[in-house]
């Protein structure tokens, strides 16, 4: 149980990198080509300020972060035709 609650954690971590690197600041890349930061790195440091903010602010956060996995969700399911089997009526 320990294992799985820690697979999801770091995923949410790897998840929240991501989202930010996309949508609100780009992480930067050296000369070598690596970034400054992993994602997972940027994604921690995001969760754990996070949880240090108000409670609104935690909650107004939540609803929005949420809201970003249910439409990358939608988009890998149209994207990939995932569950077509499920719904097609041959």
């Amino acid at each position: 149980m320990l294992i799985g609650l820690v697979g999801i954690a770091s995923t949410l971590c790897q998840v929240y990198g991501v989202y930010h690197h996309e949508k609100v600041q780009k992480i930067k890349t050296k000369k070598h080509g690596y970034k400054v930061k992993s994602f997972a790195r940027v994604g921690l440091d995001k969760w754990r300020w996070i949880f240090k903010q108000t409670p609104e602010y935690f909650e107004t956060f939540i609803d929005k972060f949420i809201r970003y996995l249910l439409r990358q969700k939608h988009k890998y399911i149209q994207k990939y035709q995932l569950f077509n089997c499920l719904f097609s009526s041959s």
